[in-house]
């Protein structure tokens, strides 16, 4: 939090001090009072399938460039999370959902990373899938063709598999995950 040495309101110097009235340090401009808060970015993603199959892709870049992992990416500004996750979906894979149709699946706090993940699940509409900018190869895979050991973030490999358990039965809970520096939790489905 540190890094940022001005005040984005008047260019004055920060200082890391308690504000009046607040437990937490925070950077605070010296000259006109300016409190910079340091919230959580929002990542949101798509677990999307068909015919019982997942859509996986294998990341072009860092971090963990070469491994498999679910189209993830930022919310940008003035976008909803659903709207944000078909975005993802497509750029990374050329896959067109409409994000009406997205379910949420899993809420998690990433807390090393000051991230809040929103994961959505959707059904494809057509197996028809390509390789977009940021992706090496992408794949419709079903349970027995994941390759358990290649995750990106071996965090997910429980969710994932509980997922697929649900893809065949069709009954969906929603999770909240919570991935700390002490390891990976999710908590029973909210509507299982």
């Amino acid at each position: 939090m540190t890094n940022i040495k001005f005040c984005m309101q008047c260019g004055g110097p920060l200082q890391l001090r308690i504000p009046a009235g607040d437990t937490r340090e925070r950077l605070c401009c010296l000259a006109c009072g300016y409190i910079h808060y340091k919230s959580p970015a929002v990542l949101v993603s798509c677990m999307v399938s068909w015919q019982g199959k997942a859509l996986w892709m294998r990341r072009a870049h860092a971090p963990r460039a070469g491994l498999w992992g679910m189209p993830m990416g930022f919310l940008e500004e003035g976008e909803t999370p659903r709207v944000g996750a078909a975005r993802e979906l497509r750029e990374e894979t050329h896959v067109d959902i409409d994000p009406n149709k997205l379910s949420l699946y899993i809420v998690g706090a990433l807390t090393p990373m000051n991230e809040i993940h929103l994961v959505f699940r959707g059904e494809m509409t057509s197996p028809d899938f390509g390789v977009g900018e940021e992706a090496l190869e992408v794949a419709l895979m079903a349970e027995h063709e994941v390759v358990w050991g290649e995750f990106a973030y071996p965090e997910v490999e429980e969710q994932t598999r509980r997922y697929y358990q649900e893809l065949r039965t069709g009954k969906f809970g929603i999770y909240l995950g919570e991935v700390t520096r002490a390891g990976t939790q999710v908590l029973p489905g909210i509507l299982d």
